[in-house]
């Protein structure tokens, strides 16, 4: 069984202490003759691993960054986005990880004119939560001077994500160090009413139905 750097710290506490090399070895919970070397050097696993200049995984975009790198310097217009599903935790911390979904989108943005800005705004705020626009009170002149919209026309796009467990290196996998995924959800919870709503106005029935069909 491989030693961790928190069962080496315990054994040169207990060490320190005054116990025995046996009984900090049990208070540690690995076996003795493990932990001499360790406090000889008074140092932790970690600390004595050899970094690797290598890469252990060949990498998937290898060939496509030279492509991604000529578009970029040819136009800088970019937007990426990530949205993480769960953490990841590996028995190492190097390899800790996330489950993502992620999109670059490559493309030339430009300020929308002000003849059709409200339009868009109104397309943004019915897209965010359909019946909302009619609802609630429009920008007036200064809040409309102080938005700006831009439209990002798409020429290209790429996405990438990952799913799964964590990928520890193969001597890692007989740490005693729990290891899988927390995963993350975004879910609607309960409306909560703002304290200072004037008494008596009730919820729309817009709101009430895309709550419920976002939660059902």
């Amino acid at each position: 069984m491989v030693c961790t750097d928190a069962q080496v710290r315990r054994m040169m506490r207990e060490r320190e202490a005054g116990k025995s090399q046996e009984h900090a070895a049990v208070k540690a919970n690995v076996k003795s003759r493990k932990t001499v070397g360790y406090e000889k050097l008074g140092k932790v696993p970690s600390e004595l691993k050899v970094p690797r200049r290598w890469r252990t995984r060949r990498d998937p975009f290898g060939e496509d960054w030279p492509v991604v790198e000529g578009m970029l310097a040819a136009n800088s217009g970019l937007e990426a986005k990530t949205l993480v599903d769960w953490l990841v935790l590996a028995r190492s911390v190097f390899h800790h990880s996330v489950n993502y979904r992620s999109a670059v989108i490559f493309g030339r943005g430009q300020l929308v004119a002000d003849a059709q800005k409200m339009e868009y705004l109104k397309h943004f705020t019915e897209k965010l939560i359909p019946g909302r626009w009619d609802d609630a009170r429009i920008p007036n002149p200064q809040e409309f001077k102080a938005t700006s919209v831009v439209a990002l026309t798409i020429e290209s796009a790429s996405a990438k994500i990952r799913t799964g467990p964590p990928k520890d290196d193969e001597e890692d996998y007989a740490l005693p160090v729990w290891a899988g995924v927390l995963p993350i959800q975004q879910q609607f919870a309960a409306l909560e009413a703002d304290p200072q709503l004037t008494e008596g106005i009730a919820v729309p029935n817009y709101l009430l139905r895309y709550v419920h069909d976002s939660t059902t």
